[in-house]
């Protein structure tokens, strides 16, 4: 079966059929005005996940910069400072997107300068088995920056060609914390195996990799698995980032 492929940018105004047409953001799917606008519903990422988990996996071909941010994601809690996308479909497990800017033989990191830009304190958490591949992955300092992107216990790969730019070099924070879980502790993060593995290739670094969440209360049923076959890891982590907020009831492996 031929997979379903989705290019994406910032600025693109297309149907996301090719680099040329990169798939446009939405307007009208949140409210403005609610005390949390969940502003990541007409973000061109979020469309893109859900025109693929409806064909049942497929790619999304980073062909440009593309720029997480306040604009695009949702506020977490009170603070307005944090952002967020969190889908509020199904998270599936059984499906698989792969993220990459190497496709049908073109780089576009080379020709359009693409890379995904974590701006601002946004995050991601993927809702599918996620691969990334041949892609860059830029922090841009802010105030408190720190960003994180969460496998939402779903299995994540990160695979060769996976570049991890820091926005302060020799400062751990400065690289995407990775999660196997969410960024909080929420319903969703109690249950459910954790599978993690780093292949980003021994010449690519990689801050924190945790298994669990950020933080939050509440023990974990399930078990964590990560794997490493290459790569500079800042640190490894089989708990959450919080010590002792979220213990583990399963195995570490």
């Amino acid at each position: 079966v031929e997979k379903v492929v989705i290019y994406i940018a910032d600025g693109a105004t297309g149907d996301g059929s090719s680099a040329d047409s990169p798939l446009a953001p939405t307007t009208g799917n949140y409210d403005p005005n609610a005390e949390y606008p969940t502003r990541y519903k007409d973000a061109a990422l979020y469309q893109a996940w859900e025109k693929l988990m409806k064909a049942g996996g497929g790619v999304i071909v980073v062909c440009g910069p593309y720029t997480l941010n306040e604009d695009n994601c949702q506020p977490v809690g009170a603070s307005s400072a944090d952002f967020m996308i969190v889908p509020d479909t199904l998270y599936r497990p059984d499906l698989t997107i792969t993220y990459t800017s190497v496709w049908d033989g073109v780089d576009y990191r080379e020709t359009n300068g693409a890379e995904l830009i974590m701006a601002g304190r946004s995050s991601v958490t993927f809702p599918t088995g996620t691969v990334l591949q041949d892609i860059d992955v830029r922090s841009v300092a802010d105030t408190g920056s720190e960003h994180f992107l969460c496998a939402g216990l779903n299995p994540l790969t990160l695979g060769r060609g996976t570049n991890f730019i820091p926005y302060e070099e020799d400062n751990l924070q400065a690289y995407p914390t990775v999660l196997g879980a969410f960024r909080a502790n929420n319903s969703r993060s109690k249950t459910g195996d954790v599978n993690i593995t780093v292949d980003i290739g021994d010449e690519n670094t990689i801050g924190n990799v945790y298994g669990l969440c950020n933080g939050g209360n509440g023990r974990h049923e399930g078990n964590v698995n990560i794997t490493v076959r290459s790569g500079q890891i800042g640190g490894l982590y089989g708990d959450s980032r919080a010590v002792g907020q979220v213990p583990i009831c399963g195995d570490v492996n």
